[in-house]
């Protein structure tokens, strides 16, 4: 059966099988490097960069940074503050100064990790020239702000390493202490090495594994993003807290050696996957029955043969399909599956059909016919899907028009019918965000702050405010689901009167070049650009987004903190995350920065005084009451659309143990057990050098921080 073979083939070839042997649960051998573990086949959508300053705003990029970074603290999934490489903590109220004892723990090419790795990422963030609106995360610790926007020297931040295992953080008069411990749980402002940041030149060294490295329960060994099957490689960071002098056994805090992660390139996708499977077992393929009654020619009378319908013969090669897929074990992990994934069943999406107002689909499996064990597990993440209007384009500087395009937007068709693993937006906060706590909710005590409007009411508001120009682009990334919604949109907004066209920006890979001065045959020298690092990635959506080069722009919204003020305060110039240098006065010999806008350009003086007071406030009250009257004030000038909350939902078989989340929705690693996990012949040979395989360190592993700072 040719059909059937080819589809064999293709599992055969995801989960990489042919180079591996199967290893049976219940095996109490202590693994080696011979033996390291588990190899986990996951599938999930492609990350482009392993910065934790820039990444986090990418639902797919943020996923994996948890995985391959450790910050100070963590959130539980009830949302507890937890310590992660924070050993311990205090509290000084007089002098307002936070001690955190780090734990002894390396990066994965054996340096101990130091205090001085957090000091540098996070004065890196507050780099004037450096944008990253995780910036907003800092802003409570002495002087951050004012480092931010180049008024003073990174000198004068109220961080230091006061000694290699031991940070000194003096927090403003007014920060509240337990307000900064959690932002320090955002995985943004997880340590990065200097030497490895300023490796190359421009800020795209986290794309590439050869400089990478991590501190994390993981390293990334290998990204194959070109390739015909891409995927990441993630494998057990073997410096990650281990004790080589008690000869520990390797997956004592990492249980999994390796993550297989195979991903979409940006023009293929697991529903495509699926629908080959799919196709491939319709009747109306007559190709599959015929080729199932000449493979049953060989064993079959030929009477016998005669007297099987085509129904039958169809059963039989639906059956051999599954069978093959639960035996390959290709569907144990899926994860960013588009569409129909709550209802238990693969679907694809199609096309958006506008004169039906509907989105065309295949047929679906149902996931219990491909592995009988599947689960599908679904956790709220605290991000939020939007779209950006960029203010600044004559198009969009009316409020009234960006609510226009907003309201015409049914964000519970976009939530539920093409995403699939979402919920409808009623805000730009997503829930999850604490109130004034964690047992409050921000979101439910806002409300739906999102006006909604049929297509001529719209259409009126649009008419009535006689735009000289009616055209203009969505931008995207290859994710099926941002191209779906942006159809969906383009269908909408010609409704009203827009010319509306979609760009899709993806990513590229680029080699990194420097020039190098070389000797030639005749003794004379040339300067040549010699290539340094290949394979680098340059995310387009990303630098579309903070260059504000754009009209309208799908953005994945990270809040980043359980605090609703990161997410909100970026829209405020004076937090927006970047400064632009205004001047440079030659006889002080000072360069002067001025306030850059958000991305959108959105400016108005009322927003900013809500988020000026909202930073200072100290009663948690009334710190929110400031931050809902700013996020009802956003709403209605409308910069940003929010549209839908995002869930982690993924497909989890019965074979994979100890998948855990956290309070963010990112899913953990770490400890899962795989009864069919496999071995590969390169388990030694394929050693990175920048992980050996001897580890080092005494401390154990995250634990709960106490409800009140230590003495």
């Amino acid at each position: 059966m040719k059909a059937i073979k080819r589809i064999v083939a293709l599992i055969l070839c995801l989960v990489m099988l042919a180079s591996t042997c199967v290893l049976f649960a219940g095996c109490a051998e202590k693994l080696t490097k011979d033996n390291p573990g588990a190899i986990i086949p996951l599938y999930m959508t492609h990350a482009t960069s392993f910065d934790p300053a820039t990444a986090y705003n990418d639902d797919a990029s943020a996923k994996l940074l948890s995985l391959v970074y450790q910050g100070l603290f963590s959130v539980s999934s009830s949302g507890k503050l937890t310590k992660a490489l924070a050993k311990s903590y205090s509290y000084d109220k007089e002098d307002r100064v936070l001690t955190i004892k780090l734990k002894s723990t390396m990066w994965s090419d054996g340096t101990y990790v130091d205090a001085e790795d957090f000091v540098y990422a996070w004065t890196r963030i507050l780099d004037p020239e450096f944008t990253s609106e995780a910036a907003s995360l800092l802003f409570g610790i002495k002087n951050a702000i004012e480092v931010k926007n180049g008024d003073v020297t990174q000198s004068h931040f109220g961080v230091i390493a006061a000694e290699k295992d031991k940070l000194e953080i003096e927090l403003e008069e007014w920060a509240d202490y337990e307000t900064v411990l959690y932002n320090l749980a955002s995985v943004a402002l997880s340590p990065v090495r200097e030497d490895v940041a300023k490796k190359i030149k421009d800020d795209n060294w986290a794309t590439l594994p050869a400089i990478l490295v991590s501190n994390g329960c993981f390293y990334v060994k290998r990204v194959e993003l070109d390739e015909e099957n891409p995927m990441i490689v993630l494998e057990r960071n073997t410096y990650y807290y281990l004790n080589p002098e008690k000869n520990e056994s390797l997956d004592k805090f990492v249980v999994p050696y390796r993550l297989n992660i195979y991903v979409t390139n940006g023009t293929d996708s697991f529903e495509s996957f699926v629908q080959r499977i799919f196709n491939s077992m319709k009747l109306e393929n007559p190709s599959i029955v015929n080729e199932k009654r000449a493979e049953l020619s060989a064993t079959l009378p030929e009477e016998e043969l005669a007297q099987l319908t085509n129904a039958q013969l169809l059963a039989l090669a639906e059956q051999t399909i599954k069978d093959e897929i639960k035996e390959t074990h290709a569907l144990d992990y899926i994860e960013e599956i588009k569409t129909r994934l709550n209802t238990g069943t693969l679907g694809y999406y199609e096309k958006y059909d506008d004169e039906e107002d509907t989105v065309l689909y295949s047929d679906t499996i149902p996931l219990s016919s491909l592995n009988s064990g599947a689960k599908v597990v679904t956790k709220d993440m605290l991000m939020t899907g939007a779209f950006c209007f960029n203010t600044e384009n004559p198009v969009f500087a009316s409020n009234k028009v960006r609510v226009a395009l907003s309201s015409v937007l049914d964000r519970e068709y976009i939530a539920k019918t093409l995403v699939g693993s979402a919920t409808a937006a009623t805000g730009l906060i997503s829930p999850g965000v604490f109130n004034t706590g964690r047992k409050t909710s921000f979101r439910n005590v806002g409300g739906d702050l999102i006006t909604e409007s049929d297509v001529n009411a719209a259409k009126a508001v649009v008419d009535a405010a006689n735009l000289e120009s009616k055209s203009f682009t969505i931008s995207v990334s290859p994710d099926t689901r941002e191209i779906a919604v942006a159809e969906y949109a383009k269908a909408q907004w010609e409704k009203l009167g827009f010319s509306v066209s979609i760009k899709i920006l993806g990513y590229e890979t680029y080699d990194y070049t420097e020039p190098v001065r070389k000797k030639q045959d005749d003794g004379s020298y040339i300067w040549v650009d010699e290539v340094l690092y290949d394979g680098l990635t340059r995310d387009n959506t990303r630098n579309a987004y903070f260059s504000g080069n754009y009209d309208v722009i799908f953005y994945d919204i990270n809040m980043m903190s359980v605090n609703a003020f990161a997410a909100l305060s970026v829209f405020s110039p004076k937090y927006s995350g970047g400064a632009y240098e205004l001047d440079v006065d030659f006889t002080e010999g000072e360069i002067v920065f001025d306030y850059i806008k958000h991305s959108t350009g959105y400016s108005n003086s009322e927003y900013d005084a809500l988020i000026d007071a909202a930073l200072v406030e100290k009663n948690k009250s009334k710190k929110a009451e400031l931050l809902h009257k700013a996020e009802e004030l956003l709403m209605q000038d409308m910069p940003v659309a929010p549209l839908f909350y995002y869930q982690n939902s993924y497909v989890v078989a019965d074979e994979i143990k100890g998948v855990k989340t956290n309070y963010f929705g990112i899913t953990l690693f770490d400890d899962a057990k795989y009864s069919e996990y496999v071995a590969t012949a390169e388990t030694t040979a394929g050693t990175m050098p920048n992980n050996p395989s001897a580890p080092t360190t005494t401390a154990a592993g995250a634990e709960a921080a106490p409800e009140t700072p230590a003495a």
